[in-house]
């Protein structure tokens, strides 16, 4: 289930992971909206990686589709 952090600490969850950001994107190039460009697709990790003020290196998992 997903809560937020709050909640979760509240009601004495097991806490698994935080999501701290996520996005979506697709430039209008490509056949879908499960493969962006590796370039659409490189510029909105970055741009979501700043805005939660993360480093990268910190990630052990990612989710992601491309071409």
């Amino acid at each position: 289930m997903i809560k937020s952090l709050n909640a979760a600490l509240r009601d004495g969850d097991a806490i698994r992971g935080i999501i701290r950001g996520s996005s979506v994107v697709q430039d209008g190039r490509t056949p879908g909206i499960t493969m962006p460009s590796c370039e659409a697709q490189i510029s909105m990790i970055e741009k979501v990686y700043a805005q939660a003020k993360l480093n990268p290196r910190d990630t052990a998992y990612v989710e992601a589709h491309g071409e």
